[in-house]
């Protein structure tokens, strides 16, 4: 919230909410979160997959498997998925402790996303608006836990985090209680909103709004 005083300056008011508190304080963050991964595929429009060791490839399994920087493999890689999911069970032996779940946040501007934009026009667009105007208020934003974040914006509860594919071997060492003093930066850029028309039909189906 921002206020205007007499004088013409800005200032903020009491938050609202804090994604990280939200997430941290989840029930049972392992198992409830929202959590998926590119999938890597060549194939065009390559559906993510849902980040669980049953699901996962087993090239992404072995990555897990080992801890940075030894290539030993320790058979931890279930427990690391896990860790990294929320499970904080593990936390000081044999993995890193956290103060939060929510890795931390530096570079990555935050982008909010709610009703698609007034400024295009035309039938397929006006149908867009129409299908679209009523959908839930939502920030994105990226960080150094491998995961592109997308939270609802009335409250800050985590709607989903999204790995992207080539960030797989990396994920091993954020477990490791060395990454304090050997951070890495992972997701770590602004994200980028906007309505696209992808298709010339004059439909509602020729218009998406894109997240890069």
């Amino acid at each position: 919230p921002v206020s205007i005083s007499n004088s013409n300056e800005l200032s903020l008011g009491a938050a609202q909410w804090s994604a990280a508190e939200r997430l941290t304080t989840r029930a049972s963050p392992a198992v409830n979160r929202n959590i998926v991964i590119g999938s890597g595929s060549a194939t065009a429009n390559p559906a993510a997959k849902d980040f669980t060791w049953g699901t996962i490839s087993t090239t992404l399994q072995a990555d897990l498997n080992k801890a940075p920087p030894s290539a030993t493999a320790d058979s931890l890689g279930k427990e690391r998925l896990n860790y990294l999911r929320g499970d904080r069970t593990k936390e000081g032996n044999p993995f890193r402790v956290r103060t939060s779940l929510l890795g931390d946040i530096v570079n990555s501007g935050v982008v909010y996303s709610g009703a698609p934009s007034k400024e295009y026009t035309g039938t397929g667009y006006a149908a867009f608006r129409k299908a679209y105007d009523g959908r839930k208020p939502a920030v994105f934003v990226g960080a150094n836990d491998g995961m592109l974040h997308a939270f609802d914006a009335s409250n800050g509860d985590e709607l989903f985090g999204y790995i992207p594919s080539w960030m797989g071997h990396k994920l091993s060492a954020l477990s490791s209680v060395s990454f304090i003093t050997e951070h890495q930066n992972y997701v770590d850029a602004t994200p980028v909103i906007s309505e696209a028309q992808v298709a010339f039909a004059g439909t509602a189906a020729d218009w998406k709004t894109v997240l890069v």
